[in-house]
């Protein structure tokens, strides 16, 4: 049996939509289709080389098949949800930019709820993703390695994942 690229995409942006509404309620949000909606509008823009809702999937399996016991999943992955969510090749803000749409639509949504905590850490982590460094003092430094870790790993697949990857990707 044949997948067509559109059931792969329907399989996708279902896998996607499982985890975005799954780390909502982790983090204490009621999952806002519209909000998840908005992340596959940005990230199917044109012009995305690499930056696109394929690698926002091929990082969520990463993430969930990596483990560190000092790392709050649910964290990494609402910053992985935006770390490109912003991308003008043009810019050097992007995440940054990212950043900052991150904490309005979280900022909005846990008004009077005790998961505002995880606001700064969260933009943090979307912020890290602009240089890919992380000092010794990171207060975050596991979270973060993980983050980093996530965001580059296809760089390290085998060359034919890795081609395959950049054709679907380079779209």
């Amino acid at each position: 049996m044949c997948i067509s690229s559109g059931e792969m995409t329907f399989a996708r942006d279902m896998y996607l939509l499982r985890e975005w509404v799954g780390v909502c309620r982790d983090l204490g949000l009621w999952p806002n289709v519209a909000e998840f909606l908005k992340l596959r509008k940005s990230y199917s823009e044109a012009g995305r080389y690499y930056h696109t809702f394929e690698h926002l999937y091929e990082c969520m399996i990463f993430a969930n098949s990596y483990h560190r016991s000092r790392v709050s999943l649910p964290v990494v992955k609402m910053a992985l949800f935006y770390h490109d969510d912003i991308y003008d090749v043009r810019s050097k803000t992007n995440e940054e930019d990212s950043a900052r749409r991150f904490e309005a639509f979280f900022a909005d949504k846990s008004k009077g709820k005790n998961n505002s905590v995880f606001i700064p850490e969260i933009a943090h982590l979307i912020r890290i993703t602009a240089g890919h460094h992380i000092g010794d003092d990171d207060i975050v430094h596991d979270a973060a390695c993980m983050m980093i870790d996530t965001d580059l790993h296809i760089l390290g697949a085998e060359t034919s994942r890795y081609t395959q990857y950049a054709i679907v990707t380079g779209k």
